[in-house]
C-alpha cells in the first residue's frame, strides 16, 4: 500500500465492560405535633470491571510506506529503548471501585399552615478509588 492508513491483527480492540452496584436504602418518618421528625441512611458499593483484549493478541498499523506501528498490551515495566526485551499480556483489565455511604436526620416545624421551617444534618462518605477519599463529611440544612 503505498499511502493511507490500514490496520491489521483483527477488528482491533474488543472490550467486555462488567459493573454492579448493590444499594441499600432505609427511611422512617414520625410526626408529634406540628413537628415530622424523619430519619434515613444509604449504602451503595459500586464495581466496574473493564477487559480489553486485541483480538490477534497484537495489531499492526501503518500509516505511509516504511512506517509500521504494533499495539500490544504490557505486562509490567519495559524500557524505553527500541528492540529492549519487554513482557506483553494478552489482555489489559482495569477495575474502579466507588462506596458512597449517608445518613440523615430533618426535622419539620410548621407553626401554621403557610410556613414550614426545616432543618437537618447530613453525613457523608465518598471512596473513588484507592485515592480519593471524602470521609465524615457533614453538611447543615436550612430551609
Amino acid at each position: 500500500m503505498p499511502f493511507g492508513y490500514f490496520a491489521s491483527g483483527g477488528p482491533g480492540v474488543l472490550i467486555d465492560t462488567v459493573g454492579d452496584r448493590p444499594t441499600i436504602t432505609g427511611d422512617i418518618a414520625q410526626r408529634f405535633g406540628n413537628n415530622v421528625v424523619r430519619a434515613g441512611a444509604t449504602m451503595e458499593d459500586t464495581r466496574l470491571v473493564v477487559t480489553s483484549r486485541l483480538s490477534g493478541g497484537e495489531q499492526y498499523r501503518s500509516l505511509f510506506d516504511g512506517h509500521l506501528d504494533r499495539m500490544r498490551f504490557v505486562d509490567g515495566n519495559c524500557e524505553e529503548v527500541a528492540g529492549a526485551p519487554c513482557a506483553y499480556a494478552a489482555e489489559s483489565e482495569l477495575r474502579t471501585r466507588t462506596r458512597y455511604a449517608a445518613a440523615y436526620v430533618e426535622d419539620t416545624f410548621s407553626p401554621n399552615e403557610d410556613i414550614r421551617v426545616d432543618g437537618g444534618l447530613r453525613w457523608e462518605l465518598m471512596w473513588i478509588g484507592e485515592r480519593l477519599r471524602f470521609s465524615d463529611e457533614l453538611s447543615p440544612r436550612l430551609a
